[in-house]
């Protein structure tokens, strides 16, 4: 670094003796002299005085070891450029105003002292590269101070903050002044979570972050909640916080689309009230490519949010969940339900935890929509939403014009949870035990029970033989708690002229019983679950009584009587009684009316079309109508028999079933 008499020379705050940023010509610095000679306290004292060169004070220039005016003069006279002695020049030149010129001290508290010096915000901020301090009464060097210059200049320009526009020093360039230097340092600091723009959004993600089946709660009307979990990965605490403080941002966004239940109406308008979420690194105002955030913001959606978090960032987050984002909708249908982000840090994982959660509806008579229930759909592929419900999380990573990545690239897996519908069915005869799981959802279970048909007739000579009744149906919400034992009972299906047996669910001191269809007989009908229809031998007969309704605990099952027979000679026999109706006259395909299997997913039952159904009467056959082969399981009652003119056997029950349904999550 050159200069030569008359130079302006570079006098900032740290020099302690004139304002920051003003430009001084030599003949201020003999006032400060004089000043420092005959005021000990003063600020000019400090620096002229006080500060020594081995044991020399700055400012003695004519070396008599103390500040006097004799030393004023001789500086003014430098300035001058008038003659004076060689070796006041020599001091002047080659100790004193390099000193006030590059201090190292003043340089290095740029570097990391005064308010936010450049290195707090460079490095331990972005991770950038840290300036390098100068020893303690070394000079500072043009390419020290270009190199604070230069750094100043990146790291305002990132923020996209405004300073004092300035030619970095060069060596053999004239000292010139370095003004505002220490006011920018400071605004750069106080800026330091802004930033001009974001990198590219990143949407590579590994896991689930869909819930592509249906959520269907037992009862139907009943409480659920989905949990979507969202971890973003860094390599270490220290890179992610580089990623905050250089401006990253980690966003949320919500998705429900698929149809199919009532409910989802609901759903579908609820979750684009949510908007998007975006944490960002600290509570304070922040403006990111050309946005304003807080720690917690929401960009979208409608609606007042019964939770935002605004004053927490990343480094207001702990080991334990902070609620930082929950709505509730606004229809008084579900009030109570609601979308809630949790957030929490352990080492270098941050956990995001949103909970979707479906108060449960009491039934009728309002509101019309009971069932809680919702679909699933197609999944979410990289940042393109399918139709399922959905939380998908990806992060937009720091710019990298003006900084280098110190952060790495984080990973992003997804989870969900919710309830998994879990669906038992036993249609072979005979006696199961099974336990429930512990992580059943609640304590309710879904149970169908279905008693084994009753056979139908044997052939007679001429007349046709009845059909066999259904097995009872009955379809039950029970409360046992999680990890209950229960004991299944399939009744078998009755043979030719023999009544279907008893199906049971059993759990704790409670039996709940399915009771066997009645047989088609030659005259009367057997009495069961559903009666069997009654045959034609001589004369006319009716059928079995349906007996499943007269259970006094169990007034929720069905069964109904078997039909007559209405005449003797070369008619069919009556139908088996169904679950929903009673076997009809002597004709073909009269028997009872069956119900639809009630159990979502299940295909246990009759195929009729695609839907399943259980506990159906048995028909009355003529001769040229073929028997029909009913489904294991499904409780029908066998087909009555025919007589003439030549005889055939009626056929077989189907076995009885039970069904059971709960969620576990």
């Amino acid at each position: 670094m050159t200069y030569t008499v008359g130079s302006r020379i570079l006098a900032t705050d740290y020099n302690n003796f004139i304002s920051s940023g003003t430009v001084i010509n030599g003949p201020t610095i003999p006032t400060a002299i004089l000043t420092a000679a005959v005021s000990p306290s003063s600020t000019e004292a400090t620096l002229f005085k006080n500060t020594l060169i081995g044991s020399r004070p700055l400012a003695d220039i004519n070396n008599t070891g103390t500040v006097t005016s004799a030393d004023s003069l001789a500086y003014n006279k430098w300035v001058q450029s008038a003659t004076q002695p060689a070796d006041e020049v020599l001091w002047i030149e080659g100790t004193m105003n390099p000193y006030m010129l590059s201090n190292a001290a003043t340089y290095s508290a740029y570097l990391t002292g005064n308010v936010g010096g450049i290195n707090s915000t460079w490095n331990s901020t972005y991770g950038q590269t840290a300036l390098t301090p100068v020893s303690a009464n070394a000079k500072v060097t043009a390419t020290s101070w270009a190199s604070l210059v230069n750094t100043l200049s990146t790291q305002a320009a990132h923020q996209a903050t405004a300073i004092t526009a300035r030619t970095a020093p060069q060596t053999g360039n004239l000292i010139a002044i370095l003004s505002s230097l220490q006011t920018d340092i400071t605004n750069t600091y106080n800026n330091r979570y802004n930033a001009y723009a974001t990198g590219t959004q990143y949407t590579a993600w590994t896991g689930t972050n869909s819930k592509t089946t249906d959520t269907v709660p037992i009862p139907d009307n009943d409480a659920w909640t989905l949990t979507f979990t969202n971890t973003v990965t860094f390599a270490s605490t220290t890179a992610a916080n580089y990623f905050f403080g250089a401006g990253g941002l980690i966003k949320l966004q919500f998705s429900k689309l698929s149809t199919g239940y009532d409910n989802d109406v609901y759903w579908n308008n609820f979750i684009p009230k949510c908007g998007d979420i975006y944490l960002s690194a600290t509570g304070a105002s922040k403006t990111i490519a050309g946005v304003a955030y807080t720690g917690t913001t929401r960009i979208g959606g409608t609606g007042a949010a019964n939770i935002l978090a605004t004053g927490t960032g990343y480094a207001q987050l702990t080991g334990s969940p902070t609620t930082i984002f929950e709505l509730n909708p606004t229809d008084y249908l579900y009030t109570s339900s609601y979308v809630r982000v949790q957030a929490s840090v352990s080492g270098s994982v941050l956990t995001l935890t949103t909970t979707w959660f479906q108060q449960a509806r009491n039934p009728g008579p309002y509101p019309a929509v009971r069932a809680t229930s919702i679909s699933g759909g197609s999944a979410t592929s990289g940042g393109t939403f399918g139709t399922a419900p959905a939380t998908l999380c990806t992060y937009f990573p720091p710019e990298t014009t003006y900084l280098t990545n110190t952060w790495g690239t984080p990973t992003v897996a997804a989870s969900v949870v919710g309830p998994t519908t879990t669906t038992l069915e036993y249609t072979t005869p005979g006696t199961f035990g099974y336990t429930l799981p512990a992580n059943m959802v609640g304590n309710q279970i879904e149970v169908v029970i279905v008693g084994g048909g009753g056979g139908g007739s044997a052939a007679g000579a001429d007349e046709g033989g009845g059909a066999g009744g259904a097995g009872g149906y009955i379809n039950r919400i029970l409360f046992i708690n999680p990890g209950s034992p229960v004991v299944i009972v399939v009744g078998a299906g009755g043979g030719l002229y023999a009544g279907g047996q008893q199906s049971q669910f059993v759990y704790g001191d409670q039996t709940i019983t399915a009771l066997g269809g009645g047989h088609g007989g030659f005259q009367s009908g057997q009495p069961g679950g559903s009666g069997g229809g009654a045959g034609g031998a001589n004369g006319t007969h009716q059928g079995g009584a349906g007996l499943q309704p007269s259970q006094p605990y169990l007034s929720a099952g069905l069964g109904n009587n078997g039909g007559a027979c209405p005449q003797s000679d070369n008619f069919p026999g009556g139908g088996g009684g169904g679950a929903l109706g009673a076997g009809g006259v002597g004709g073909s395909n009269n028997g009872g009316a069956p119900i639809a299997n009630p159990i979502v997913g299940s295909t246990v039952g009759y195929n009729i079309s695609g839907t399943y159904y259980l506990a159906g009467g048995g028909s009355g056959r003529y001769i040229s109508q073929p028997h029909l082969t009913y489904t294991a399981g499904s409780g029908y009652g066998g087909d009555g028999s025919w007589g003439y003119p030549s005889k055939a056997d009626g056929t077989p029950g189907a076995s009885g079933c039970v069904i059971i349904q709960f969620d576990t999550q």
